[in-house]
């Protein structure tokens, strides 16, 4: 996939880049591919005829931005298209804003073809299904259904699901203690951080809310130690955060961390794309965030325990969220 911005996107741009990498989809996302001497005209070039999906994020910055990169890749990839059979999807406009659909700055082609909201860059567990679904397939166009379907899902299944609600935290991401442009560079890489982790423990990261994020254990893969899993990222996160460099003039950043497990009912993402869970309805995703609320910095809490180091975590105490 090909992810098309404008600089003033970036943050959004790379969460849901991370978002879709952690899924295990392959996204050519240009701040972290290109390198130093790379032709990079031509690279953009073979990138735009080579994908397989082109997502261009529309915001109101191309209001400001009548100059730009980006549309010269919009055109590639509209022209591209022209070349596409219409029962095959290409082009999945992405909006993070509240820009209307009849925005005359995007090109038509792409007006034509349905939106997806993702408010910031967050992206629900929804989204990613459905945009594999469609490289899997890459037979039919893009449609509303195709994104998000209008109808009740009647395969959604019951499962046994444990979440991981994750916050930043502490003096070093108040706005008085840091720039907002300098903000935004901590907090991508905490995400790039906790989604790294959680990859390596099967975790499916569901959504970025800014300083938050949400990891599913069990979908769309289910393990035995799932809740083992859960509490192990959740330690590897604030240690690893803790460790990013923020300046030495700012104190380490801080994480604070929740874990649930319950029984979940999966399927069904709403329409309209806003609903925080992705089409996974049930106590644990409830449960996870009203702990983290009371959560302490440097620590995983779950239901019966509080974990605050590797040393001190123990295989039987998983068992026990299970309860």
């Amino acid at each position: 996939m090909f992810l098309s911005y404008a600089s003033e996107d970036r943050a959004a741009a790379e969460r849901i880049a991370v978002a879709l990498r952690t899924a295990g989809i392959e996204v050519w996302f240009d701040r972290s591919e290109l390198r130093g001497g790379a032709a990079w005209d031509q690279m953009i070039r073979k990138q735009i005829k080579a994908c397989a999906l082109f997502i261009p994020v529309i915001s109101n910055h191309m209001h400001e931005r009548r100059e730009g990169y980006f549309r010269l890749e919009w055109k590639l990839a509209v022209d591209r298209s022209n070349l596409i059979s219409a029962t095959q999807a290409f082009l999945i406009p992405v909006v993070i804003d509240d820009t209307r659909e009849d925005d005359e700055e995007v090109p038509g082609k792409i007006r034509e073809v349905h939106w997806t909201r993702l408010e910031g860059g967050q992206v629900p567990a929804a989204f990613i299904a459905q945009v594999r679904r469609l490289l899997e397939c890459g037979s039919r166009r893009a449609r509303p259904s195709d994104i998000w379907p209008s109808r009740v899902d009647h395969s959604a299944e019951r499962r046994q699901l444990t979440v991981l609600f994750a916050d930043l935290s502490g003096p070093a991401t108040r706005p008085t203690q840091i720039d907002p442009e300098d903000l935004r560079e901590v907090i991508a890489a905490y995400h790039r951080c906790v989604a790294n982790i959680a990859g390596r423990y099967d975790g499916h990261v569901a959504q970025f809310f800014g300083r938050r994020i949400v990891v599913y254990f069990g979908y769309p893969r289910a393990h035995e130690d799932d809740p083992e899993r859960a509490i192990r990222v959740g330690l590897e996160s604030i240690a690893q955060v803790a460790a990013l460099d923020v300046g030495t003039a700012r104190p380490r950043l801080q994480m604070r961390v929740a874990v649930a497990t319950g029984l979940v009912v999966v399927g069904d993402p709403m329409e309209s794309g806003s609903a925080s869970n992705g089409g996974i309805v049930g106590e644990a995703p409830d449960l996870a965030a009203r702990l983290l609320d009371s959560a302490e910095p440097g620590t995983v809490t779950s239901p019966r325990a509080r974990v605050g180091s590797l040393a001190s975590f123990s295989s039987p105490l998983t068992r026990s969220l299970n309860g």
